[in-house]
């Protein structure tokens, strides 16, 4: 199952794939890398994370191969 998470302090709406996040930093060798958000670079700890429900919702909605919705303001989304 897809985790989607992004950082409390995170201001983008993008999320992380959480079992990636935590792979790819514990994989690190660069300490001064570790535990930085790849999208806007706030320093982002695993107890920083939070799951996005709604997107997580999406996902389960939609097939492997969907890549793209349309997110509608009322948050209404259908594929793209």
């Amino acid at each position: 199952a897809r985790a989607p998470v992004r950082g409390e302090l995170c201001r983008h709406l993008q999320c992380l794939d959480l079992e990636a996040f935590l792979i790819s930093n514990y994989r690190m060798k660069a300490f001064n890398s570790r535990w930085r958000c790849p999208i806007c670079n706030l320093e982002l700890r695993p107890q920083d994370l939070c799951i996005d429900t709604f997107v997580q919702e999406v996902l389960k909605g939609t097939g492997d191969s969907i890549e793209e919705v349309l997110v509608a303001p009322n948050g209404d989304w259908r594929l793209a």
